[in-house]
């Protein structure tokens, strides 16, 4: 397996797998705003000068999973509001089929626009992990290596931390986080409630760590 950061043309592959993903994860939403909500996603975080986005790939160089990210979680949140227009297009069909989804894509929506504090969602500053995913169809599991690359590749630029958050319903990613190392930082009661933590990890690679596996 070849690790690598993301490229523009890895949109789709990187769309597919997050769509396939979310609908096998415990608790998962966005899958619900179908398929070309996820293109226009990736388009936004590739084209954010901060985003950090590393690829899994075969000999054959199909992507098999990918870890994402940002140094600057306010860049990305910014991103977002700037292309809102763009975003709700994209999700328009489903809402028409799917009304009952309107309440939550606001929920988020006031996340991403708000300055208020009281609005607690998620990270809104600093090093921010955005997704983990590894292709289901896939059994070459090399998830953990690929995550665990990717929080090198952010250390040795002299991130001292970096934080995401999860739902304590997705009982399996929650348990792998603690055993990698991450720690425990806030916990948050959402407006639907559901129990998020917001987890981090910390910078104890030595100044010299050089990453020799990515291309």
């Amino acid at each position: 397996m070849i690790f690598r950061l993301a490229k523009l043309k890895d949109i789709n592959r990187l769309a597919s797998i997050h769509y396939e993903c979310s609908k096998k994860q415990t608790g998962g939403f966005m899958y619900k705003l179908g398929l070309l909500f996820f293109k226009i996603y990736y388009k936004i975080l590739l084209n954010e000068k901060n985003s950090i986005v590393l690829v899994a790939t075969d000999q054959d160089g199909k992507i098999n999973g990918f870890t994402s990210g940002t140094l600057k979680a306010e860049e990305h949140l910014n991103a977002l509001k700037n292309n809102k227009f763009k975003l709700a297009f994209s999700i328009l069909p489903v809402l028409i089929k799917r009304p009952y989804l309107l309440k939550s894509v606001i929920q988020r929506n006031n996340f991403i626009n708000s300055q208020n504090s009281e609005i607690k969602f998620g990270i809104t500053f600093g090093p921010r992990i955005e997704y983990w995913a590894w292709d289901p169809k896939n059994k070459e599991n090399m998830a953990m290596p690929m995550f665990k690359t990717w929080l090198n590749i952010l250390f040795s630029m002299g991130i001292q931390s970096v934080k995401g958050e999860i739902d304590i319903e997705n009982k399996g990613l929650y348990l792998v986080h603690k055993v990698m190392g991450a720690k425990i930082v806030n916990e948050l009661k959402l407006e639907d409630s559901r129990h998020r933590v917001i987890i981090e990890y910390e910078n104890k690679l030595s100044k010299n760590t050089v990453q020799n596996n990515i291309i």
